[in-house]
């Protein structure tokens, strides 16, 4: 099933809050790589780890990165070599004009922790392990029963509850 518009593949990264991209492979207009969250994964298969994603009529890969320090300026990376050599945990996604954007953390001995990645696209395609594909509205459902099992579990603590309702909130 295509996730065929830029909000609702920026929607998907919001899915994906927490989930490493790994294994990065670009060509032409196409990128393919594997998004590690297992705690969406396990709801499908306890064996399951990852999903892969698959991206048409990418293009225009730039990276703003945020600086450790705050004296320091962003930088902005356009190799997708230098982008994707470290691994990228995905907080959130947005639009940003005709662009995806995806917030980051970047772990790493770097002298920024994270930023913000911009591209182009056109649709993506989700599957799990067994190859099934899964839209947008699956991707939302499996995350929404998530962090309300999560929410529901009493020892939680106010600051992870506005976590969680801001995330809830992306899904209105």
């Amino acid at each position: 099933m295509e996730i065929k518009t830029i909000k609702s593949i920026s929607e998907m990264f919001s899915v994906f809050h927490d989930g490493a991209i790994l294994n990065f492979q670009h060509h032409d207009d196409i990128c393919q790589f594997d998004v590690e969250i297992e705690y969406l994964t396990k709801r499908i298969n306890p064996n399951f780890t990852k999903f892969k994603v698959v991206i048409s009529g990418v293009g225009s890969f730039r990276f703003v990165t945020w600086p450790k320090d705050s004296n320091d300026k962003p930088q902005v990376f356009c190799d997708i070599n230098t982008i994707f050599k470290p691994n990228l945990e995905i907080l959130s996604g947005a639009t940003k004009g005709n662009q995806v954007q995806v917030s980051c953390n970047q772990l790493g001995d770097f002298y920024y922790c994270g930023g913000e990645l911009y591209f182009l696209a056109n649709s993506a395609i989700v599957t799990d392990e067994n190859n099934k594909s899964y839209s947008l509205k699956e991707l939302k459902n499996l995350s929404k029963e998530y962090w309300e099992e999560w929410s529901s579990k009493s020892h939680r603590n106010k600051k992870y509850i506005k976590i969680l309702n801001w995330i809830k909130n992306l899904f209105k």
